[in-house]
């Protein structure tokens, strides 16, 4: 099941100038969370951003714009729907932080927000984007967030936000698959955050972690890689000669996402992203990690480093890396 995500779209509908991800909630601070009831944030469509795209339809004046506006508002309005049936599904088979779970709409999250009640916590989806302070401000880059916090703090220094790893980063769609494997590696991070009482904990550094535990637990061991993902001056040969402990195998994404959808026992590269840069050259940073698509486990995390390269394609230079985890 796909959801079309519509960057523009998703800067009007909930716009966090975020530079990277930020755990703010101290280990403790996971406690109450936990313990109360969690508000998932709903959707609903806005006239103003459907407004905004017929103005857009009405100044055109070829056909082929025309029917991309048209197309636009098609896609925004199957995206809300999508999102809202979706965003259920994963919660209610996923989360396992919060035994109650509701449902609002957004104007009823911000009247709660406004009292500063304390009562609840707080789960959305945003996109995150840069603030402008860079030499060029991109707002076409931004990264699908969810995002995790106490109902009194409002939109200030959020208690958790998760940066998406999204399977179709060319066509900017999101899947309920992402929705699934995202909230596995949301509660493991927040899990270990609480073990270790880390503060200001990010999952770039969790993964990082994660990797150095585990990536000796790749030995004998299958990888599967996304046809997408793989870079166009490698081959799948190439990268699988490389690999020496196992075999690296070639998914298209569907069966990825099928893989997820099913808790399969399979270890796949994701590209997570962790940043974006706005310089002269904008662009989002990705680190690719080699994730158990059941348990979440992390197995590595390349381009993080420098030196690395923090792009969402995979070369033959990082499974050289791999085959040699000890």
């Amino acid at each position: 099941m796909r959801l079309k995500l519509l960057f523009f779209v998703g800067l009007l509908l909930s716009l966090q100038p975020y530079f990277s991800q930020e755990t703010y909630a101290k280990p403790e601070d996971f406690k109450a969370l936990k313990n109360r009831p969690l508000i998932v944030q709903t959707m609903e469509v806005k006239e103003s951003v459907i407004s905004t795209i017929k103005k857009k339809k009405a100044k055109a004046k070829k056909p082929e714009k025309i029917k991309k506006y048209e197309k636009m508002i098609i896609d925004y309005r199957n995206f809300v729907k999508s999102y809202n049936t979706n965003i259920k599904i994963a919660i209610e088979k996923y989360w396992k932080l919060n035994t109650e779970i509701l449902y609002k709409t957004k104007e009823e999250v911000e009247k709660i927000k406004d009292k500063k009640s304390s009562k609840y916590a707080i789960f959305w989806y945003s996109a995150s984007t840069t603030s402008g302070s860079g030499s060029i401000f991109n707002p076409s880059l931004s990264i699908p967030t969810l995002n995790y916090n106490r109902s009194e703090k409002g939109d200030v220094k959020i208690d958790y936000t998760f940066f998406m790893p999204y399977l179709n980063k060319k066509e900017n769609v999101v899947t309920l698959a992402d929705f699934i494997l995202s909230l596995k590696l949301m509660q493991n991070h927040i899990e270990s955050i609480e073990k270790t009482g880390k503060k200001r904990y990010t999952f770039k550094d969790y993964a990082k972690e994660e990797a150095k535990k585990n990536c000796k637990d790749l030995a004998k061991k299958d990888l599967v890689i996304s046809a997408t993902d793989i870079h166009k001056k490698a081959t799948l040969s190439q990268i699988d000669l490389a690999y020496k402990n196992g075999k690296v195998i070639k998914y298209t994404d569907e069966e990825i996402i099928k893989a997820i959808e099913n808790e399969e026992d399979v270890i796949i590269g994701f590209s997570i992203p962790f940043m974006i840069v706005d310089s002269s050259i904008s662009r989002i940073l990705f680190f690719k990690s080699f994730i158990n698509v059941k348990t979440g486990k992390i197995y590595t995390c390349f381009g993080t480093v420098t030196g690395e390269l923090n792009d969402p394609y995979f070369r033959v230079k990082e499974f050289t890396k791999y085959s040699k985890c000890k």
